[in-house]
């Protein structure tokens, strides 16, 4: 902060099922008035949370999910930092919304590939069935989502090769323990 003064805290109430990046333009704007030194591009942006960085293509909810439980404090304090350090090397390069566009439609073809064995159906949908949803997404509008969504997955359970689910498995940086899956069923710890 280039000001004697501490810069006014940003509330912003945001849905789960928000990205990190949605909430830059508002950061930015919010920081100029305290004449933030160097404040640089949208895209320079991160956050922290207890110093542990904020990985922007993943939505909120599973950031609170991982990092505080289910008892998330009101408000969820997050620092917001304009420039890199050692926590950023550990969060993938980020340009501008496109790549959390590309990311977020690979992440819906991968679960489509491993439901129907296939990405073709989200290949088919028309240009404008992917805006509407990448709109769905920003909005976080579940009705029009749902819209486009219904079309990509399977009717019934019986149609799906498998299920496509997503962990996210949370350890300290400096934790080499993982958890594997055994053959016979048992999850072990692995270090």
């Amino acid at each position: 902060v280039a000001s004697l003064a501490e810069p006014d805290p940003l509330f912003s109430l945001v849905p789960r099922a928000a990205y990190l990046p949605f909430l830059f333009h508002d950061v930015l704007e919010h920081f100029k008035k305290s004449a933030v030194a160097r404040m640089g591009q949208p895209y320079e942006l991160w956050f922290d949370y207890n110093h542990i960085a904020l990985k922007w293509h993943f939505p909120l909810g599973v950031l609170c999910d991982a990092l505080v439980g289910k008892e998330v404090p009101v408000p969820l304090d997050l620092t917001v930092h304009f420039r890199g350090n050692s926590l950023m090397k550990e969060l993938l390069p980020f340009s501008g919304m496109a790549d959390l566009q590309r990311s977020v439609m690979n992440a819906f073809k991968q679960a489509i590939f491993l439901e129907v064995g296939s990405a073709s159906r989200f290949m088919r949908l028309e240009k404008k069935e992917h805006m509407m949803l990448w709109d769905a997404i920003l909005r976080s509008d579940i009705r029009s989502f749902s819209q486009v969504e219904e079309r990509l997955m399977c009717g019934t359970l019986a149609e799906c090769k498998s299920l496509a689910v997503r962990l996210h498995i949370w350890a300290p940086p400096q934790s080499d323990e993982v958890l594997l899956h055994k053959a016979g069923g048992d999850i072990v710890r692995a270090s």
